[in-house]
C-alpha cells in the first residue's frame, strides 16, 4: 500500500505542474521546479508523460506511465499504468474540472503479497479499488481501499492456498492489509499495518491445526511460532525497502 500510494501522490503532482501542451524539459527552463520532478522524463506533458521512480521503494526499476483521455462528467480522465520489477497495474485517473481531490480508480493489479504481509509468499491479482488525493498543491492527503485475491499463497514453505485480500489506508497515512486463507493445509488469517511515513511494516500471522499439515511443517511452526488455542500465531516486523 505505502508504495502504491507514493506513486499515486507523485503522478498528481506531475499533472498539477505540467502544462496541458508544455513539454517537462522547457518547464524546467523558464522556471523552478520540486526536486521529485526530476524523474519525470524531458518530453512528457499532461496528455502523455511518464516517469521513473526513484530508488529506495520496496520495488526496483518502476515507472509510471500516464495518458489523457476524452473527460466525461466526472471531469479530465488519464489512463495509467505502473510497471516494474514483479508489479504490474492499472487504473483511470480522474480530477474534477473544479478540482477539489484526483480520484484514481484501480481497475486491475498484480504484484508479490509479501510486499504488504511479510512472511507469506504468494501473487496478488485482480486488485481493485479508489484512493482519493487532495492537496497537491502543498501537503498531499490520501485515503482509500483496495481489494484483490492472492493466490499460490505459502508460508513457512507449505502451500496455503488462495484467498481475499483487503487493504485500507485512512487521512492520517495509516494503512491496514487483511487476508484470509481458507483452501490450504490449514486455515490461514493474516493481518499487517504500517505508515507512509514509515519503512517497516508490523504483521501477524494465525495458523490453526490441521491434521493436514505435514510433520516438518508442524515443526517449523513450533519453532518460529508460538502456540496460541488450536494453532500458531507468528508476529514480527520487517523492512518495506
Amino acid at each position: 500500500m505505502r508504495v502504491l500510494v507514493l506513486i499515486l501522490v507523485f503522478l498528481g503532482g506531475a499533472l498539477v505542474a505540467l502544462a496541458w501542451q508544455g513539454r517537462m524539459q522547457h518547464l524546467r527552463s523558464v522556471t523552478d521546479l520540486p526536486g521529485w520532478t526530476d524523474a519525470v522524463t524531458p518530453d512528457s506533458t499532461v496528455r502523455n508523460g511518464s516517469a521513473i521512480l526513484p530508488d529506495g521503494l520496496p520495488f526496483a526499476g518502476m515507472t509510471v506511465s500516464w495518458t489523457a483521455q476524452l473527460p466525461n462528467a466526472s471531469g479530465w480522465q488519464w489512463n495509467v499504468r505502473l510497471r516494474g520489477d514483479s508489479v504490474d497495474a492499472v487504473g483511470r485517473a480522474s480530477v474534477p474540472f473544479w478540482p477539489t481531490s484526483m480520484r484514481v480508480r484501480i481497475s486491475d493489479g498484480s504484484g508479490p503479497v509479501s510486499a504488504l504481509v511479510p512472511g507469506v509468499t504468494g501473487d496478488i491479482t485482480g486488485a481493485q479499488g479508489v484512493l482519493y488525493i487532495t492537496g497537491l498543491n502543498d501537503d498531499p492527503v490520501v485515503s482509500g481501499d483496495v481489494t484483490a485475491e492472492v493466490v499460490g499463497a505459502t508460508v513457512a514453505g507449505t502451500g496455503f492456498g488462495s484467498g481475499p485480500l483487503h487493504a485500507t489506508l485512512d487521512r492520517d497515512g495509516n494503512w491496514t492489509a487483511d487476508l484470509a486463507l481458507a483452501d490450504g493445509a490449514a486455515p490461514v488469517e493474516a493481518d499487517a499495518h504500517g505508515t507512509l511515513t514509515e519503512t517497516s511494516v508490523t504483521y501477524s500471522l494465525r495458523v490453526a491445526e490441521s491434521e493436514d499439515l505435514p510433520p516438518e511443517i508442524v515443526s517449523a511452526l513450533d519453532r518460529i511460532g508460538r502456540p496460541d488455542g488450536a494453532g500458531w500465531i507468528i508476529e514480527g516486523s520487517a523492512a518495506t525497502r
